[in-house]
C-alpha cells in the first residue's frame, strides 16, 4: 500500500508526462518508463536484509504466541517509555527464554532417549556438525557461475546420451 504518497502531486506529474505522437508501440514505452520514473521518484523502493533460518522442531505454537506477546510488549514499551512497560517486557523476555529452552531440551532429550548406540553417536556428530547446505564453488559472478554450471551440466547430460547410444 502506499500511503506516504501526496496523490495530488503524483496526478499532477502523471498528467505533465511528456507523450508526444508516434507509433502505439513507441507511446506505451514512454508511458511505462515515464510512470516507473514517477514511481521511483514517489515511492522509491526501500530494501530489506532478510535472513532465512532452518525451522526448528521444537519451536510450537504456544512458543509463537508467547513471542508475539513479547514483540507487543516491547513496542508498548517504547511507545510509552513507562517503567511499568519496561518491567512486563523484562519479565515477559525472561518467560520467553525459559519456555524456549525447556523445550529445546525436552526435544533433545527424547531424541536421545529413543537412540541406540550407533544412532547416539550419528545424532551428537549432527548436532556438533551440522551440515552445510547451499556450498557454491568460488565464483567472481554469479552470472559467470551459472553460466558455468550449465555448460558443465549440459556437457554431461550430451556424454551420458551418447553412451546410452551407443
Amino acid at each position: 500500500m502506499l500511503l506516504g504518497i501526496d496523490v495530488v502531486k503524483l496526478k499532477r506529474d502523471i498528467d505533465e508526462l511528456s507523450l508526444s505522437t508516434g507509433t502505439v508501440t513507441d507511446l506505451v514505452d514512454r508511458y511505462d518508463s515515464g510512470l516507473r520514473r514517477l514511481l521511483d521518484i514517489h515511492a522509491p523502493l526501500k530494501k530489506r536484509l532478510l535472513t532465512l533460518r532452518p525451522l526448528t522442531p521444537w519451536f510450537c505454537d504456544e512458543l509463537r504466541m508467547v513471542k508475539q506477546q513479547r514483540r507487543r510488549l516491547e513496542r508498548k514499551m517504547i511507545k510509552s517509555g513507562l517503567m511499568i512497560d519496561r518491567q512486563l517486557c523484562y519479565d515477559h523476555c525472561k518467560l520467553y527464554r525459559e519456555m524456549l529452552n525447556n523445550a529445546k531440551s525436552c526435544y533433545h532429550q527424547d531424541h536421545i532417549a529413543k537412540c541406540n548406540d550407533r544412532q547416539l553417536f550419528s545424532l551428537i556428530d549432527r548436532m556438533c556438525n551440522p551440515i552445510q547446505t547451499h556450498i557454491l564453488p568460488d565464483h567472481v559472478s554469479g552470472k559467470l557461475l551459472a553460466t558455468i554450471l550449465l555448460v558443465s551440466s549440459t556437457q554431461r547430460f550430451v556424454t551420458s546420451v551418447t553412451t546410452l547410444t551407443t
